[in-house]
């Protein structure tokens, strides 16, 4: 099910992209973009329609995946 990031606090939309980055790259592998410009980046995609949240009832569990176009 897709979860518009429009009906997450702002709390919970920053704690579900941070966790995101987090699990995607940012302490598992170099960068050379901070936390907080990769979870800006993951917001700005959001805004602009390039990706979504997804939201799986059957495993309880969410991911942020880009949009095909």
């Amino acid at each position: 099910m897709v979860v518009p990031y429009e009906l997450l606090s702002p709390e919970i939309l920053n704690k579900l992209v941070e966790d995101f980055v987090t699990r995607n790259g940012a302490i598992h592998g170099h960068t050379d973009n901070t936390l907080g410009e990769m979870a800006a980046s993951v917001r700005d995609q959001l805004a602009n329609g390039g990706a979504e949240i997804l939201f799986d009832e059957e495993s309880q569990s969410w991911t942020i995946v880009q949009k095909t176009r």
